[in-house]
């Protein structure tokens, strides 16, 4: 069926666009909606969605929840979904955007509850080796099976930050993350090497991070690590 799109309304710095007509239609990257702890698909949008669908939705939400406020879950059931990864500064900016079957996906940052200080911008997120907030270098959005776990890793990884994050996420498998760091001109992507080809920068420089493997022709203690650099228009 054919939607009708009313005029867009600014709303502070977003706009609104209503549409009448059937949502699963609708030529979009995702659908997000609000759900309950268990990931039942109610009524409303979730039994719009559930009924086009399929019951392959609903079978593959029974293992993921129950989730708690504030943490994503992604569903493939239908195809691909995508995840706008945010300015760290600008939340309102996407720099980058992520194709994503399923899985969930968290992101940590001080950007929406930090707090000015004599002109020094101090984070809600502590250290706990210190005991203070870990320096405010950016944000980090983590993709993994289980919602607590993406929880759970994205203030980890934000706490180490982007390097020694990076380390250790290179050890490791079925984890992805993006660290997007702030600079005085743009912004600094990193991303570990299974997000290659799921991975579209809008906006400042884009590396990956591989995992650490032994080069013959270069001695055991040296890693290869690819780059790839890409500046938004």
């Amino acid at each position: 069926m054919s939607a009708a799109v009313a005029e867009a309304v600014t709303i502070y710095r977003s706009q609104l666009r209503l549409i009448r007509g059937d949502i699963t239609e609708l030529e979009v990257d995702a659908f997000v909606f609000y759900a309950q702890p268990d990931l039942v698909l109610g009524s409303g949008f979730g039994t719009a969605v559930s009924v086009r669908g399929g019951a392959s939705i609903q079978k593959e939400l029974e293992g993921r929840g129950p989730v708690e406020t504030g943490q994503v879950v992604v569903s493939g059931a239908c195809g691909v979904a995508a995840i706008d990864i945010a300015h760290p500064a600008r939340r309102d900016h996407v720099v980058a955007r992520v194709k994503l079957r399923t899985g969930s996906a968290a992101t940590s940052g001080n950007s929406e509850r930090g707090l000015l200080i004599d002109g020094v911008r101090f984070g809600h997120l502590l250290d706990p080796r210190t005991g203070r907030p870990a320096p405010d270098w950016g944000a980090v959005t983590v993709f993994a099976p289980d919602p607590v776990a993406a929880d759970c890793l994205a203030t980890a990884l934000f706490v180490m930050g982007p390097r020694r994050g990076g380390e250790w996420l290179r050890g490791r498998t079925g984890v992805e993350a993006v660290f997007a760091e702030n600079d005085s001109e743009s912004v600094i992507i990193t991303a570990t090497a299974g997000l290659e080809g799921r991975l579209t920068v809008y906006e400042g420089t884009l590396s990956f991070l591989w995992p650490l493997r032994k080069d013959p022709g270069r001695g055991d203690n040296e890693t290869l690590e690819i780059t790839k650099r890409k500046t938004g228009s």
